[in-house]
């Protein structure tokens, strides 16, 4: 069956079907798209475009209203094999987003904060948690049978959160017109994924989280830094992080974030410490953070703000030195 739409004009009682014209270039839809993201439902905010992945470039990245991350790919010439396995492939690149990857890729879009864009598109303040489930979406001027079997096959046997768009061009002397269609009903879609059962899994709690780090043998660093810096900045999860925020001039950013599944016992608490906002939140020296911080690893942690030269093993001695830094700089006392 192939996906496609039929458009009439109208002439007094007559009607004409107009043929569909080939659009020039498929760069033209993904721009159309980014203005007005109504072309593919009413309940989207493009955060993101062009960004690049471990397996490619995703065209868009957009939110729904309860701040769930939406892939957007589209097809241009890939094969039906192709064009399925990179959307997949950067959904599993995307399942593990926390908001500060949704903050950073709203500012570099869209040149201002998540919260005010989130605001302006949907009328209400957008969820402490973001990306509790991740959609996928394949568009393109027209859809092969092989890609819509895929698409169907992942929707109907697996529950797969994934549906896929065509857009008929028309060029006629009255101006151009733009038809869409959609392969799957999205309420169809959605009982399916209900169904089975394939929301991805809940932010971890702290409980879990303290879990990871007792099981890792850092649970007494973990339990330091947790009460200490909770007394100072704002905590936020992830699946497998716990973050600590403080309010700067452009919204809240996170300063130190703490991963309990790549510490041990051996070489400490793993953290990656954001230099510049946590100079700015505390009013600290950065030289003077680095130096209580110790020699940074040579490795990067999986965290949005991780880069080569912020990462570290905190013992004991690192940790109270910064601590104590805090302390003294910020005039806050951490509470020991």
């Amino acid at each position: 069956m192939t996906l496609e739409a039929k458009l009439w004009r109208v002439d007094a009682d007559r009607l004409e079907q107009l043929k569909p014209s080939r659009l020039d270039e498929e760069k033209r839809l993904e721009d159309w798209l980014c203005r007005d993201t109504g072309l593919l439902s009413d309940k989207l905010l493009v955060i993101g475009r062009q960004i690049s992945m471990s397996g490619g470039t995703l065209d868009l990245l957009a939110v729904d209203e309860e701040a769930n991350l939406v892939i957007v790919e589209l097809k241009r010439a890939k094969t039906p094999r192709d064009v399925v396995a990179q959307t997949l492939d950067y959904a599993s690149c995307v399942q593990d987003f926390g908001r500060e990857d949704v903050e950073r890729h709203t500012r570099d879009f869209l040149e201002m904060e998540f919260d005010k864009a989130f605001l302006q598109r949907f009328g209400h303040d957008a969820p402490e948690t973001v990306n509790e489930r991740h959609r996928m979406l394949i568009v393109a001027s027209s859809l092969d049978s092989a890609t819509q079997r895929i698409v169907e096959y992942l929707s109907r046997v697996h529950g797969v959160d994934i549906n896929a768009a065509t857009f008929s061009y028309f060029n006629t002397a009255q101006g151009e017109f733009l038809a869409r269609s959609t392969l799957l009903d999205e309420d169809e879609v959605e009982r399916r994924v209900e169904a089975k059962a394939t929301k991805r899994r809940p932010v971890a709690s702290e409980e879990a989280l303290r879990g990871v780090a007792v099981e890792n043998g850092v649970g007494e660093l973990w339990d330091t830094a947790t009460r200490r810096f909770s007394r100072i900045a704002r905590k936020s999860r992830s699946q497998t992080t716990l973050s600590f925020n403080k309010r700067l001039a452009e919204g809240n950013r996170a300063v130190l974030t703490l991963f309990p599944s790549v510490s041990s016992a051996e070489r400490g608490l793993a953290v990656t410490v954001v230099f510049d906002h946590l100079s700015r939140g505390f009013g600290v020296d950065e030289s003077r953070v680095r130096q209580a911080c110790g020699t940074a690893v040579e490795t990067t942690f999986d965290g949005s703000y991780s880069t080569a030269d912020n990462n570290y093993y905190l013992r004991e001695k690192e940790l109270e030195a910064l601590l104590a830094l805090l302390d003294d700089e910020s005039g806050q006392e951490t509470g020991r």
